[in-house]
């Protein structure tokens, strides 16, 4: 469970705050029933197919992603079910979360906070978890899984979002705070805020029931260190990528430019080997689905 009391840098005044929004984003009910039939060993394509159905929204993403290039190869798919074959009960998971994430938050313009940029970062975090678990080699460990991993990279910063929604001015100084001062912005948001985004975001996880190492490594993901777990783990992967993206000037989220790369060091990579993993995860993330629906909104 979500331990507010663990973390002696966060104010008792910015929790009461937020356990008084009664008005914060829960995942739809078709996300649920979605993740519950994903994880019951007896589902299968037409499971799926059944719930999807109901949510036009999410039928119509999943259809253009399974008929686009990256899988049209295969030849024209014109079912629900025979796209859920194809691209897998935890991919379709992964699209119905994006579609309603970027419903719920669209991407747009704004003077210091850029939501477009923001969700560009998310899917090159998201697609650099994948990238790296390939290039090191861990693609196949059984708590690495492809979905899992793009799932976290993709959430991994949306206590920005909680932030910029519900806490926008407090936010703003944050911001402002990190640029000026040259400051990690986790740690501006804990001056200014009394909380940083890993923490309100690993909140928001639980809040929407996510599995706990999804929102462990939301909350860790600027302090892989501060915790007992090892590099080779959701945690460490999620750090490493965030700092690449970042390392690499790919993109920030909001983030300042990291002058060293001391979470992928741990990994046993070097600032090369960063600097060339950051220019294949800006080419993959370029063919991603969730780029090209974020480069359409």
């Amino acid at each position: 469970m979500f331990n507010q009391a663990a973390q002696t840098a966060d104010s008792e005044r910015f929790w009461k705050r937020l356990a008084r929004i009664d008005q914060l984003p829960t995942l739809p009910l078709i996300v649920q029933r979605l993740r519950d039939a994903v994880e019951n060993p007896a589902s299968d394509a037409r499971t799926i197919a059944d719930l999807i159905e109901n949510d036009p929204a999410i039928m119509a993403r999943m259809m253009k992603v399974v008929n686009s290039a990256f899988y049209r190869g295969f030849g024209e798919i014109t079912s629900l079910q025979d796209a859920v074959v194809r691209l897998g009960m935890h991919t379709v998971f992964n699209i119905a979360v994006s579609t309603s994430v970027f419903s719920t938050f669209p991407p747009r313009e704004g003077v210091e906070f850029n939501r477009f940029a923001f969700w560009k970062h998310s899917i090159q975090v998201a697609v650099g978890t994948e990238v790296l678990s390939s290039h090191l080699g861990v693609q196949d460990r059984k708590n690495l899984r492809r979905d899992v991993l793009h799932l976290t990279g993709l959430l991994h910063d949306m206590g920005k979002i909680i932030f910029e929604q519900y806490f926008h001015d407090e936010f703003t100084e944050a911001l402002l705070l990190s640029r000026q001062q040259d400051m990690p912005l986790h740690r501006a948001e804990r001056q200014v805020i009394g909380a940083d985004h890993g923490a309100v975001g690993a909140w928001l996880g639980e809040h929407w029931q996510l599995p706990a190492e999804v929102w462990h490594a939301i909350r860790w993901h600027h302090a892989p260190e501060q915790t007992q777990s090892t590099p080779y783990t959701l945690l460490g992967l999620t750090a490493a990528s965030n700092e690449i993206v970042n390392f690499g000037g790919l993109s920030s989220g909001g983030d300042i430019k990291p002058g060293t790369v001391s979470h992928s060091e741990r990994l046993g990579l070097n600032e090369e080997d960063c600097l060339a993993l950051a220019e294949a995860i800006g080419s993959a993330a370029e063919k991603s689905f969730l780029m090209q629906e974020l480069l359409d909104e």
